[in-house]
């Protein structure tokens, strides 16, 4: 008993229990990183 609740500690202090497991939703206006300029520019500097 006393391990199971050492190792139940030692995660939580660990950080492998999480309240929030998913990331936090994204504000404002998503940006495409891929764009057709870029991969084109990516291409031309070697």
């Amino acid at each position: 008993m006393k391990k199971i609740i050492s190792l139940v500690l030692l995660c939580t202090l660990a950080g492998c229990v999480q309240k929030a497991p998913l990331p936090p939703e994204v504000s404002g206006e998503l940006v495409p990183v891929n764009t057709q300029a870029i991969m084109d520019e990516v291409k031309n500097v070697g």
